[in-house]
């Protein structure tokens, strides 16, 4: 079995995986993991994505960490792209990311983000004949988030994004998505 298949087979095993791995990694650490389900949605290329991340305070060096209100975060993602209608075959991808994160309020409970980072498909063609040149992609984004609930453990996210492969290959199609989030906050 190729591991094209092995990930196609096993997006939402690897999925669970990482939720309990955020699920162990919180518990030993006094700083917040961040849970999120998000859809995304291209309408040109009649594509809808699904994705399952775990984000993380990235703990930098003292000499390039920064300061209040910036904050830098890496997030690894599991996603998986399907086209809107039943025609052609979806794909399932890996991505990490780096984001650095700006609050906007006094309080703190809005802010904005831009963040960048491979993704890395399952296999080059697919998605109603979407050809994307490599497996290897870069993703690019740009959001606004808010947090809400009690304590304010959860936020909302939305986001611009820019997926292509960066000129790797001759053939780079490039998609531009919005994508919706639901985030929770262990502490």
């Amino acid at each position: 079995m190729t591991y094209a298949a092995i990930v196609r087979r096993n997006t939402w095993i690897l999925a669970i995986m990482l939720s309990t791995c955020a699920y162990s990694i919180q518990c030993q650490s006094a700083t917040a993991t961040e849970v999120g389900i998000a859809v995304g949605d291209r309408t040109n290329h009649k594509i809808r994505i699904y994705r399952f991340s775990i984000r993380r305070p990235w703990n930098l060096p003292e000499s390039i960490r920064l300061s209040e209100p910036w904050e830098a975060k890496w997030q690894l993602a599991v996603d998986s792209w399907r086209p809107h209608n039943a025609n052609g075959s979806g794909l399932q991808a890996v991505s990490l990311r780096a984001i650095v994160t700006r609050r906007l309020s006094a309080s703190g409970h809005t802010w904005i983000e831009v963040g960048t980072g491979p993704l890395y498909f399952d296999r080059t063609r697919s998605l109603s004949r979407l050809n994307w040149g490599t497996h290897l992609q870069f993703d690019s984004h740009v959001g606004v988030a808010r947090e809400f609930g009690p304590d304010y453990r959860y936020s909302f996210h939305y986001a611009l994004h820019h997926a292509s492969n960066g000129g790797l290959d001759s053939i780079n199609p490039g998609v531009n998505f919005q994508m919706i989030e639901i985030v929770h906050s262990y502490y």
